[in-house]
């Protein structure tokens, strides 16, 4: 890690974080493609790493290894040379440690929605595991309460309600002026 990323042109990274379905990996992806950067899916990593998908990580191991597993794979991507465009798990802001890493390496941007939206988005099934059982409205609401703070801190808040096109647009703006050393917190 660079430290600051004014100090890490060479390797500057934007990290997309928000709520569980607010559109981190698919503007991310458009994004990183319309930047020329490169796309770094977190969830992805932590699956080829245990060689488990997320729901399964979840199910056989519990949720710390697979906050420590994701934990592990945000410090490897923040000290890979390039620019990426990095599409975090909903929960990796609850760690002071990974807002650091974070936040030492590059830009933070929080992707939000509503709570129907992400209802609509995230689907049914094994995918989304902190979803299973119980009232699923609940737990949406629930957990974006406890974690509300912790995306507030994030450098920018993109609201991705208007239209994925809208989002990636906001996300390319941040990544170019903070690539270009414009960027201040």
């Amino acid at each position: 890690m660079c430290g600051h990323p004014q100090a890490c042109h060479d390797y500057m990274k934007v990290y997309l974080v928000g709520f569980m379905a607010t559109g981190k990996t698919t503007v991310g992806q458009a994004a990183a493609d319309r930047l020329g950067w490169r796309f770094v899916d977190l969830d992805d990593r932590v699956e080829a790493a245990l060689g488990m998908t997320v729901g399964s990580i979840f199910a056989e191991l519990g949720e710390p290894a697979f906050r420590g597993a994701e934990s592990k794979q945000l410090e490897a991507v923040a000290g890979e040379a390039g620019h990426a465009v990095v599409a975090t798990g909903g929960g990796v802001v609850i760690s002071d440690r990974n807002m650091a890493v974070m936040r030492g390496s590059g830009v933070v941007v929080r992707l939000a929605a509503s709570v129907d939206s992400v209802l609509d988005r995230a689907g049914e099934g094994p995918a989304r595991p902190l979803l299973q059982g119980g009232d699923r409205r609940e737990r949406v609401v629930e957990l974006m309460r406890e974690r509300e703070w912790r995306y507030a801190l994030a450098d920018v808040a993109v609201d991705t309600e208007a239209g994925i096109e809208d989002a990636v647009a906001a996300v390319v703006e941040v990544a170019t002026t903070a690539a270009a050393g414009r960027w201040t917190r």
